[in-house]
């Protein structure tokens, strides 16, 4: 960039972030051409400097004073917020940096913040229990299949999955790892209870969610919708999505269990092709004949 074109785009900025000009007067304070600026724009907004006009004409820089005194906007704060909550509830310094993000804040929180708070007390404790092997309970479960879709689970908590969206714990009533999704979990309550069970033989969980100490293959043809939203919403099956030359789409990798992927595959009739698996068709052949309209 040549020396004179920074300079211009340097007094750009500063005279746009004090007040508000005409290209035209633009143009004749920094001794160019009026299409000149407008190229000038073009630059500000590559830098993510938006320049707007008001009704008369006159330009200006959206949100200077506050990029210029580095404001972060309300949005941006419950954004960090939220973050520091999800991957950082012990840290030191998470508490001071919530408060102070939090200043400005309504003193009653929104709907949205209280869901926060909620999700964010969940981590904590969970978090407080891995570290000390401690059992939980698990109050006001959301669960959509079964007779009770609501209900307490006693667990022995494991390990985070899929960025932190569900955790991994056995269960002491049915004596199996299972997958649990964070948002469906209404409170947690930590026992004093220890951790029995040594879990360090235990596989790792399938990308759709279910544990085992067995794997089995499977291969599934997929329209470009189902390999969307199998890339959108199962984040662990993206290593086994290929293509081949025809541009087909598939998902070639383990399962552990025929429920989880099979929930997926009934919920787009006509998109999913089970080219590998008997276990997993003769598990949507019994799955469909619940079917009853």
């Amino acid at each position: 960039m040549k020396r004179e074109k920074a300079e211009n785009l340097i007094r750009l900025i500063s005279l746009l972030s004090t007040r508000k000009l005409k290209v035209g007067e633009l143009a004749k304070l920094l001794n160019v051409q009026t299409k000149q600026i407008r190229r000038y724009y073009q630059v500000l907004d590559d830098l993510n400097l938006h320049v707007d006009e008001d009704l008369d004409g006159r330009c200006f820089i959206f949100s200077a004073d506050k990029i210029q005194k580095a404001l972060l906007e309300q949005e941006e704060k419950n954004w960090i917020y939220s973050i520091i909550k999800l991957h950082a509830p012990n840290h030191p310094f998470s508490t001071s940096i919530g408060h102070k993000l939090q200043q400005n804040a309504c003193p009653l929180p929104q709907p949205e913040q209280l869901s926060d708070l909620r999700i964010a007390d969940i981590f904590e404790k969970i978090t407080r229990a891995i570290e000390q092997r401690t059992r939980i309970i698990l109050l006001d479960y959301h669960s959509p299949s079964g007779t009770k879709t609501v209900s307490n689970r006693l667990v022995e908590p494991l390990e985070f999955l899929d960025d932190h969206r569900q955790l991994k714990a056995y269960e002491i009533a049915s004596r199996k790892v299972k997958s649990f999704k964070i948002d469906r979990i209404g409170k947690v309550q930590r026992t004093e209870e220890p951790c029995t069970k040594n879990h360090n033989s235990i596989s790792q969980t399938d990308p759709f969610g279910f544990s085992s100490t067995k794997f089995s293959l499977i291969e599934l043809q997929l329209s470009p919708l189902a390999k969307d939203l199998l890339y959108e919403n199962h984040p662990l099956a993206r290593p086994y999505l290929v293509q081949n030359e025809k541009k087909y789409h598939y998902y070639s990798g383990p399962i552990s269990n025929p429920i989880g992927v099979g929930r997926f595959i009934l919920g787009l009739p006509g998109h999913v092709k089970v080219l590998k698996g008997e276990h997993l068709k003769e598990y949507l052949r019994l799955e469909i004949q619940k079917y009853d309209f």
